[in-house]
């Protein structure tokens, strides 16, 4: 989380969130919440809320990768078990 000063009006903050662009299809997120339209503890709520909600929305982002990497060891292992068969079969293994 890192708080910008606005070079306009001096009191607007940006809050930017950034994630290692490694992560596939996501490349972050920011809020901009005027600080002087809020008080201190109205503005890190809403910073809160909005965190949690990215939050929420990376885990299911790292969860949907995860199955897709699980699936592909499966079809690596079913692909592997396959070759082994084949070559059983014509003698290339002992």
């Amino acid at each position: 989380i890192r708080p910008w000063r606005c070079e306009c009006c001096g009191g607007n903050f940006i809050v930017s969130l950034m994630f290692d662009e490694a992560v596939e299809g996501f490349d972050g997120f920011s809020v901009s919440l005027p600080a002087r339209r809020y008080g201190k503890e109205t503005f890190l709520a809403k910073l809160k809320a909005a965190a949690e909600e990215g939050l929420s929305e990376l885990l299911e982002i790292e969860g949907e990768e995860r199955e897709r990497w699980l699936q592909r060891q499966e079809e690596g292992k079913a692909v592997s078990a396959l070759i082994s068969e084949i070559k059983s079969e014509i003698g290339l293994l002992p």
